[in-house]
């Protein structure tokens, strides 16, 4: 994870990075299906941000971490995790529109996040 995490944080266009927001996702999707890892890998990413990242991105992965997010990001998730296929495309289309960059990077972070569960 902390390789992970170091070659993300900070990178990327956005007022929020890219590499911050996919992380961000990552950890959304952690938290929702094992708490208890969620836990590890949000300490490593909070860790590493304070000093790869700025505040608006740290602020990010803090709510992250907590499971707080924007509604259309929160909307994401609740779609891929119940597996409701009507409602992932006008979720993707709502996510897709938040931030330059933001909605498309944490997107790619909630799936990863997911993947590594059925891992």
């Amino acid at each position: 994870m902390r390789e992970v995490v170091e070659a993300l944080a900070g990178r990327g266009p956005g007022l929020t990075p890219a590499g911050d927001d996919a992380l961000a996702g990552y950890l959304l999707a952690r938290r929702a299906l094992d708490p208890l890892d969620a836990r590890r890998d949000a300490a490593v990413a909070l860790q590493i941000a304070r000093e790869a990242t700025g505040e608006p991105a740290r602020s990010l992965l803090r709510a992250a971490a907590r499971g707080e997010a924007f509604e259309p990001v929160a909307s994401m998730l609740a779609a891929l995790l119940q597996a409701d296929g009507p409602a992932i495309s006008p979720a993707i289309r709502r996510l897709a529109a938040l931030g330059a960059t933001t909605g498309r990077a944490t997107l790619t972070g909630l799936i990863r996040g997911l993947q590594a569960a059925r891992m």
